[in-house]
């Protein structure tokens, strides 16, 4: 692959060199392969392709803003707050989690919004599928939306 000398790779050498971590040390602190960590580092890989995890830990040993990291600037692109619901949906009184109708934390409400929309999406697409008496593709239905193929139709229909 063809080097590039991209601000993410300059970011991550100057912040290795810093802290003083070859390498080597870095990517046995990381558990991946050398050359892996050397793609991000040499601009051959952009950072963006990188499993989130493993670009939060690097973030994490290497002391660097993620935001600054990925966005270029730790301020100026930072959201201010993330929406906890689409736009024209009527604010609930009462949130059944905590009482205050939302989390303190914003990108917890955004979690918790995608989190029970593709639950509620998932679950209409597998009452449609069993309803018409086709099996649902177990591959799509993985972790915790298993039991919608699982369950009987009953419990899934009654909510």
């Amino acid at each position: 692959m063809k080097r590039t000398d991209t601000r993410e790779a300059q970011m991550l050498r100057s912040a290795r060199k810093k802290s003083g971590l070859s390498q080597l040390q870095l990517a046995t602190e990381l558990e991946v392969q050398v050359r892996q960590y050397q793609r991000l580092e040499y601009g051959e890989q952009p950072f963006s392709s990188v499993n989130i995890k493993l670009g939060l830990k690097i973030c994490r040993i290497l002391q660097i803003d993620p935001y600054d990291l990925v966005l270029g600037d730790s301020n100026a692109n930072r959201p201010t707050q993330l929406q906890s619901r689409p736009p024209g949906k009527k604010k609930r009184d009462q949130d059944s989690w905590n009482g205050r109708g939302v989390y303190s934390d914003p990108t917890a409400n955004q979690a918790l919004y995608n989190v029970s929309a593709e639950w509620t999406r998932m679950r209409r697409l597998a009452v449609r599928l069993r309803l018409k008496g086709e099996q649902p593709d177990p591959m799509l239905f993985t972790g915790i939306f298993r039991r919608l193929i699982t369950d009987p139709l009953e419990e899934l229909t009654d909510t």
